[in-house]
């Protein structure tokens, strides 16, 4: 009667054979990051990967479905495009007279604060901008997926759901992952070193505040509330 132990013992050993591919599919991901630190865009591949990683070329295609589903996989672990649901999240934890707007400045703040503090995720992101490399097709691929809960976002209404408010939401999200971007090659803009903790932090104050300012305009605009310096019969 050793049915038990044997269940056991076939539990213990899936256990154990998932646990070695979730090392191994770890390992292959970091050999990808390794390859895409040092070379050209145009000499990372399946070949590549699996030299740098010392596994066979199957193996890649046996985890991830190749190299695309590779890309795709890291980056998702690199929050290449975040999914907003933190952001979903933050806002439903709030109250109604929460200052949202400081919500939604902070969280894409610190997508862009992460991205300039990972140069090889802003190598990747780059490479977009450059045309059809060997990255693209696994990154639209991310990019597919990450979107799963942006139109939460819209559902969830507020600010989110005045088209007079979302361009400026979509200007402060382009603003804040150029200057991130610019950092890779061009270290300052306007005078600020934006490899400076201090000075990165000062150029996205401004954003934020430039991006309130506008949101509090629009506001203002819809109510008939006067903004600053404006006058009677102007």
């Amino acid at each position: 009667m050793n049915d038990g132990s044997e269940a056991a013992v076939s539990t213990a050993a899936k256990a154990g054979i998932q646990t070695r591919r979730t090392e191994t599919e770890k390992a292959i991901v970091e050999a990808f990051e390794r390859v895409l630190a040092r070379e050209d865009l145009d000499k990372i591949g399946v070949n590549a990967v699996a030299a740098e990683a010392g596994v066979g070329k199957p193996l890649i295609y046996r985890y991830f479905g190749g190299f695309d589903g590779l890309v795709a996989k890291w980056a998702q672990d690199n929050k290449f495009w975040d999914d907003d649901q933190g952001l979903v999240e933050d806002l439903a934890a709030v109250p109604p007279d929460a200052d949202r707007l400081e919500i939604i400045c902070s969280y894409l703040i610190a997508q862009a604060t992460r991205m300039r503090d990972k140069p090889i995720v802003l190598k990747a992101k780059i490479s977009e901008l450059l045309g059809n490399t060997s990255l693209t097709p696994g990154l639209h691929q991310a990019r597919a997926s990450a979107g799963e809960h942006h139109g939460d976002l819209y559902d969830e209404g507020g600010l989110f759901g005045d088209p007079a408010i979302v361009p400026l939401l979509l200007v402060m999200h382009a603003a804040t992952h150029y200057l991130a971007m610019r950092t890779v090659k061009l270290t300052t803009f306007d005078g600020l070193n934006l490899k400076q903790d201090a000075e990165w932090e000062a150029a996205m104050n401004m954003v934020r505040s430039v991006f309130k300012d506008a949101v509090n305009g629009q506001k203002s605009t819809k109510t008939g509330r006067k903004t600053p310096g404006e006058k009677d019969g102007v």
